[in-house]
């Protein structure tokens, strides 16, 4: 892909830059040609022939980058096979990360600040469902607070779901893998977890 990119920026660049590079290089030799000939009258013609040789030269290196740009382009392939290279490109990687996520969550107990606690323990496995280790998940549990996201090394995680004890009816907690691999889990926020507690 990064061959590809490359050829492309060349292409795409190439040409215009060295149009510009010659465009001030003919700039150059036209102006001191023409100072050459304000200064001395009499070595127009000299100057004249020497001025447009040099053109003539700095316009065959243009005609060679415009070939080369021809040759180079031909070396592209069409934009539906780029597209899909990338989208193969992207099932292969994806591939790689978590194909399955599951979620479970341990009863709520009230903590020595007056909230709720439940451990969450998350499984993640790759598509032949070996346990993946070292993923970074991303966990939402919408107004609890996530906290303690340990990496077990074996496949699983750990994290704690604490809720303010206003918090009553039901929580959402998504545990979500790096490619968006993710599982729900709905818990119910017990009314009489604090005062058990109590």
């Amino acid at each position: 892909m990064i061959y590809f990119a490359l050829l492309a920026l060349a292409v795409g660049l190439g040409l215009p830059l060295a149009a510009a590079g010659a465009a001030i290089g003919q700039g150059i030799v036209s102006r001191s040609a023409l100072e050459g000939i304000s200064r001395q009258p009499e070595a127009a013609p000299r100057i004249q022939l020497t001025m447009i040789i040099g053109l003539a030269l700095i316009e065959s290196l243009v005609i060679y980058v415009l070939l080369t740009f021809f040759i180079l382009q031909a070396k592209l392939p069409a934009s539906e096979k780029m597209l899909e290279a990338i989208t193969e490109i992207a099932r292969i990687e994806a591939g790689k990360g978590a194909a399955k996520v599951s979620i479970e969550a341990s009863p709520f107990t009230p903590t020595a600040d007056g909230k709720l606690a439940a451990k969450l323990t998350i499984r993640v496995w790759d598509r032949d469902g070996v346990p993946l280790k070292g993923q970074r998940l991303s966990i939402t549990a919408g107004d609890g607070e996530i906290t303690e996201i340990t990496d077990n090394n074996d496949g699983t995680y750990t994290a704690t779901l604490i809720v303010p004890p206003s918090e009553k009816g039901k929580v959402v907690v998504r545990a979500a893998a790096e490619n968006g691999v993710y599982d729900d889990i709905v818990l119910t926020i017990p009314s009489n977890a604090l005062s058990k507690g109590r």
